[in-house]
């Protein structure tokens, strides 16, 4: 046996005479007080599982790619989606055809969804198309006991507004004790990347502190979490001021993807924390 080896196993000796010398000593016993600790967390995560109350698939940034909707939207089927979230861009230039294309695949999933908007959403008529097709750019609604919040951040030039501002607060205080998602195309903050609301076209102050003013009213309320899109490049993070997860879906289509396509299925449980598995397309 190697010096090496036996210098290994007197370690181990001693390490194992401590732990049994302390053990006596004290009467306190480490080894099963270890095991049953991982037991407890391995039955509450258990437990937590099984608690799930919603279970959903977040889409961003389709971008009138419609062989990739098309995969996007049935995995989702397959995998047991109960409803879909989109977080807009879901065309090139905002156009009725392309609208009207994207929406008739929605409706074709028989699943229920929501869509935000994107800025290429804007691209031909402002909002004026977006809304001709899939109704208001920013509501809520309710579905498994959480409350889901759908914002307009589509307009680096125009911002969140006044009247969108005011129809928040008064969204969040009326369901205050209900779980709250929020989803939105242009994020309110990234800890790296420019692509906000704010900074996506040179940094703008009042919109900042429109951003600002939105990610203290959420706090606030004590959302969940934030879910937004554009980057064409998942990440994960937590909002610094209040702590809030935030999350950028990756992107369906295969144009200008930093990533393989793909999209977010969520898992909700009971006392509003979530879980999210990013579900990859097959070519």
């Amino acid at each position: 046996m190697s010096k090496k080896l036996i210098g290994l196993f007197v370690l181990g000796l001693l390490a194992a005479g401590l732990l049994f010398s302390f053990t006596g000593f004290s009467g306190f016993d480490i080894l099963p007080k270890a095991i049953e600790n991982f037991s407890q967390t391995n039955k509450r995560n258990q437990d937590q599982k099984e608690r799930i109350i919603s279970h959903f698939a977040v889409l961003s940034d389709t971008h009138s790619d419609t062989a990739n909707t098309k995969k996007a939207v049935q995995k989702a089927k397959d995998l047991g989606a109960d409803y879909m979230i989109l977080l807009g861009d879901l065309t090139t230039v905002g156009t009725i055809k392309e609208l009207t294309e994207q929406k008739k695949i929605l409706d074709s999933s028989g699943l229920f969804y929501k869509t935000a908007i994107g800025d290429h959403d804007l691209w031909q008529s402002g909002k004026e198309n977006f809304i001709k097709v899939f109704g208001p750019t920013y509501e809520s609604f309710d579905r498994n006991g959480i409350h889901h919040v759908l914002l307009d951040t589509s307009d680096t030039n125009i911002g969140v507004g006044k009247e969108q501002l005011n129809w928040l607060k008064n969204d969040l205080i009326k369901n205050k004790d209900k779980p709250i998602l929020v989803f939105m195309q242009l994020s309110l903050y990234h800890p790296t990347n420019p692509r906000t609301i704010w900074e996506k076209n040179g940094v703008n102050p009042p919109i900042k502190k429109e951003a600002e003013e939105v990610i203290k009213m959420i706090g606030e309320a004590a959302v969940k979490g934030v879910f937004a899109g554009d980057h064409h490049f998942s990440s994960s993070y937590s909002e610094p001021t209040t702590g809030i997860r935030m999350r950028v879906v990756g992107a369906v289509t295969g144009d200008r993807n930093l990533q393989t396509p793909r999209f977010d299925l969520v898992s909700v449980f009971e006392d509003g924390n979530f879980e999210i598995k990013e579900i990859e397309l097959e070519d």
